[in-house]
């Protein structure tokens, strides 16, 4: 039986061990994180092309959006070295 080939990363001080399909979702998971990124970015400027930002639910949302992605793909960034 051929052994399935894995990557050691230090997250936190922590060992974590990926498979080779695990590594390869994660680096796909970031870089659909990248692709959303732009598009949050995009949506933010257009929606401060409208003016008030205070009563600019469009940009409020896309905002907090951008926010969370930030947090989703900074995690993902210390799974993934590269």
């Amino acid at each position: 039986m051929k052994s399935k080939e894995s990557y050691n990363f230090k997250i936190m001080g922590t060992e974590t061990y990926l498979s080779r399909e695990g590594y390869e979702k994660l680096r796909k998971d970031m870089e659909n994180l990248q692709e959303e990124k732009r598009h949050l970015s995009h949506m933010i400027g257009e929606a401060r092309e409208q003016g008030d930002l205070k009563e600019n639910a469009g940009y409020q949302y896309a905002r907090e959006k951008h926010a969370e992605n930030h947090g989703v793909a900074t995690k993902a960034k210390q799974c993934a070295p590269d």
